[in-house]
């Protein structure tokens, strides 16, 4: 069985948001929304 970490970390403005997994990392851009 293979076991997979994930860890995700958001940036202190929480417009960005980083997933790092196994060595490989991805960055999702969330869109914000207006109040």
């Amino acid at each position: 069985m293979t076991r997979t970490t994930i860890a995700a970390s958001l940036s202190p403005d929480g417009s960005r948001l980083t997933f790092a997994s196994d060595g490989s990392t991805a960055q999702v851009t969330l869109a914000r929304r207006k109040p």
